[in-house]
């Protein structure tokens, strides 16, 4: 099954109580992704690619919907995503359960931390980055960065403990 990226990202404000940023919540998402590829053989988690912005991965669907709804630039506010079915009564497949994983373990983490860890060398962002457009981020590069890049797969590994 894959995931609507708004659903995703009211599950994981629901999941947190909302006192999350979008900055975070975009990194949440993107490394949920990422792990949802390199352990499902390139199955995607969600149903839109991400993009390679000036803070890192960016899943545009999200961001244009929360910027249009009068998100303060530190918090989410709960109305935001209203409108918007939640995908928790579904928690017992693999999707939300690497949703929730990533949600439990990085929002604890600053938003620099986050950024850092998708801006890595020779990783999906990096790759696709141009600070002229917003690039798409293929699918196969984010699941090449799990596959490929020991150090952000210890990073993640580490996060899991």
């Amino acid at each position: 099954m894959v995931l609507d990226p708004l659903a995703a990202a009211k599950f994981v404000c629901e999941t947190r109580g909302w006192s999350i940023t979008s900055l975070s919540l975009q990194k949440i998402l993107y490394f949920s992704h990422l792990a949802f590829l390199g352990e499902n053989k390139g199955k995607p988690l969600f149903d839109e690619n991400f993009e390679a912005w000036d803070f890192g991965p960016v899943l545009r669907n999200v961001y244009t919907y929360t910027k249009n709804r009068g998100v303060n630039i530190n918090i989410i506010e709960e109305s935001v995503f209203c409108d918007i079915e939640s995908v928790e009564e579904n928690n017992n497949n693999k999707e939300i359960q690497t949703l929730a994983f990533f949600t439990k373990h990085l929002t604890g983490l600053h938003p620099s931390t986050l950024v850092g860890w998708s801006h890595w060398d020779g990783g999906a962002w990096k790759k696709n980055y141009s600070k002229f457009y917003k690039s798409t981020i293929p699918d196969e590069d984010i699941r090449n960065e799990y596959s490929g890049g020991e150090k952000l797969k210890k990073t993640l590994l580490d996060s899991r403990k």
